[in-house]
């Protein structure tokens, strides 16, 4: 398995993301795909290229997951 590209998780924005983690609620995350609920009401879902990037990227700006609650 190829090592995990650490990126930039603090970034404003997750590339290829069309949202700002100013924008996010919550998420919970189940085979690969996300499901976000926005600040708006609206629900998302997205299927990133690096998961646990992606997950890294929403709890280094505290979005909550429901998992965890």
């Amino acid at each position: 398995m190829a090592p995990l590209n650490t990126g930039n998780c603090s970034g404003l924005n997750y590339p290829q993301f069309e949202y700002s983690f100013t924008d996010l609620e919550k998420f919970i995350e189940a085979a690969g795909i996300f499901t976000i609920l926005l600040k708006n009401g609206k629900t998302v879902h997205y299927v990133p290229d690096q998961p646990q990037l992606f997950k890294r990227w929403l709890e280094a700006h505290n979005i909550t997951d429901l998992k965890s609650n």
